[in-house]
Order: structure tokens, then sequence, then C-alpha cells
């Protein structure tokens, strides 16, 4: 058994993804009204539209959205673990029951014998994970990699942001020992799988017991 102090730890969802999102979609407001009247033409100003909110203007505001989304689904699921747990209950379960941490630059994320606790996301119950597989999100300089846990109630979790490959495939494997029915990997036929796992547990076809700490 591990033990970790949580007298510092809150539940908060991040607010770099709202402040983030919320800059981006103001950019992609930017670059549309600078073209819409900043051409000179007519027939310029429609190609200049079309061809900026393919390649920039979507692409940009489709990010902020997505930015903005997330920081208020992770609020939702905050709010829904502190209903049904309690901070308090929480944050005990954690230093009575820990497994696991993984820690990256001052956040952690908590895999107990029940559940994974991340304190800008939520909690989530290992038997809700129908799947999980690593993330790998390639820029300029390098390839971040991060494991994404899909619940069967439609709910997507990034955790472990900044993981190493290797160590990932550990994580995934350790979610697997806590719930065999978990599909690994990403693939095609896992996703036409999990949509329809998805779908199963919101007309009652499935029904996943509720766990308690």
């Amino acid at each position: 058994m591990m033990e970790t102090k949580m007298e510092n730890k809150h539940f908060k969802a991040n607010a770099g993804q709202l402040v983030t999102g919320i800059l981006l979609l103001l950019f992609a407001l930017i670059i549309e009204l600078g073209i819409v009247f900043g051409s000179q033409s007519e027939d310029e100003r429609v190609i200049l539209i079309i061809a900026c909110n393919i390649f920039m203007v979507l692409p940009i505001a489709f990010g902020g959205f997505m930015f903005v989304s997330t920081y208020f689904t992770d609020c939702k699921n905050i709010k829904k673990a502190l209903e049904k747990y309690g901070e308090d209950k929480i944050k005990a379960h954690i230093s009575s029951n820990l497994q696991k941490e993984y820690s990256k630059k001052g956040k952690s994320v908590y895999f107990t014998d029940k559940v994974i606790v991340d304190f800008t996301q939520g909690v989530i119950p290992y038997n809700m994970i129908a799947y999980a597989h690593l993330t790998n999100v390639k820029s300029k300089y390098n390839t971040l990699t991060s494991i994404t846990a899909r619940t069967y109630d439609d709910e997507i979790y990034t955790i472990c942001e900044k993981i190493a490959g290797k160590e990932g495939e550990e994580y995934l494997l350790f979610l697997a020992e806590k719930n065999n029915n978990i599909m690994l990997g990403y693939s095609e036929k896992n996703d036409e799988a999990y949509n329809k796992l998805t779908e199963q547990y919101k007309n009652g076809s499935i029904v996943i017991s509720e766990v308690t700490l």
C-alpha cells in the first residue's frame, strides 16, 4: 500500500484550457474579420473567405471549441464525482488504497484499487472504462503521449499526459488487471465496438455496478 498527502489537493478543472480555447476562438474571429473587410473586390473576398476558412479559420476555431468543451466537460465530471463521493472521502480513499501514482510537473494522477482520480477531471471507476489506448500528438519538435480512457457513458478522459510510450503501455496493462473487459489499443475495430457498447449502455442492455469508496 502506498501513502500520499492529500491536504493541499482540491478538485478544479484546468482553467488554462478555457483561456486557450477563448483565445483561439478570438484569433479565428479576427482572421475572419480581416478577410471580410480587407479584400478589395467582391470576387477576391469570396475566394479569400473560402480558402482561409477551410485552411485557417475553421481548424483554429475547432481547436478553440474543443478546449472550451473539454473544460466544461471536466467541470461537469468533477461536480458528478463530488456529489457522488465527496472530496474528503475521495482523499481518504486515495490515502488508504493508492497503488500507482503518475506525476509530471506537479500534476498527479492516482490509481487506487477501485478508481482513477485526476483532480482536474474527476473520478473514473475502472469498471466504467470500456476502451483505453495511448494517444500520440505530434508537433514539429516532439511527440506527446497520453492515455485516453473512454467510459461506457461516452465520456473521454485524457490522463497521464506526457507519459513515455513504454510506461504508458505498463499503465494500460495495469488497467486491464483491474478490468479485463477493457479493450486496449487504438484501432478502427475497437472504435466500432466501443460505439456499440455505449449504445447498449445508454439503452440499458449493459448495466455497470456502482463503485463505493
